[in-house]
């Protein structure tokens, strides 16, 4: 379910937004939608589970369903021709992109592929987290060359995939959800304490009474 606060926030954009009544669908047609298909990895995708969720949104710029979102740039859209884009909602990321309205896929089904492809190399990642920038790398090139397959403007310069491949490949530098953050064991009282004695992890000893770096 897409929360109200996204719906506000896309409100004070200048679009309109929404809800749709809950349908009953065929049993037999629900293996054969790609919705069903699309598993999110919050908080860095979430999707609805059902058709009847997607909220409609209108507004001058481009008009569609929403159907998912990324608490760290917005949501993803499916315009009314098809193709999907993300509204970068959080302004820190625009020129991350170059743009707020991001082109991601020509349709839906091709997003829920390249998605999915996307997510089996995060999951890849974790099995060689010893081995980062070789295997940011490898997974980057091989990423881009499958979505490429798959839909071919998904994955040109200032695109949302184009973007995606350069964070596999610097992995160990991105913010990609590949660990348990830091902050969740920090939120849990999970950290030991400084020990004042120990040396700090640059080699270096660093004097408290000046600043400076005692070799």
């Amino acid at each position: 379910m897409i929360e109200e606060a996204l719906l506000e926030q896309l409100r004070g954009l200048g679009f309109t937004a929404r809800r749709r009544e809950k349908q009953q669908v065929e049993w037999t047609s629900i293996y054969h939608d790609p919705l069903n298909h699309l598993l999110g990895w919050p908080p860095a995708f979430t999707f609805v589970t059902f058709q009847d969720e997607m909220v409609a949104v209108e507004s001058q710029r481009i008009s569609g369903d929403v159907f998912g979102w990324s608490d760290q740039y917005g949501p993803f859209i499916r315009s009314a021709e098809g193709s999907v884009y993300l509204l970068v909602t959080n302004e820190c990321y625009v020129d991350e992109f170059g743009a707020d309205l991001v082109f991601v896929n020509s349709g839906f089904l091709e997003f829920v592929r390249c998605y999915s492809l996307f997510a089996a190399a995060l999951f890849e990642v974790r099995a060689f987290y010893d081995d980062l920038d070789a295997t940011g790398v490898r997974l980057a090139e091989d990423f881009t060359r499958k979505v490429a397959a798959i839909d071919p403007p998904g994955i040109k310069d200032g695109t949302f995939w184009s973007q995606y491949a350069f964070m596999l490949e610097e992995v160990g530098l991105s913010d990609l959800p590949t660990h348990t953050p830091l902050m969740a064991y920090v939120r849990t009282d999970r950290i030991l304490p400084p020990n004042p004695f120990a040396p700090p992890a640059d080699g270096f000893t660093h004097s408290e009474t000046s600043g400076g770096i005692i070799r």
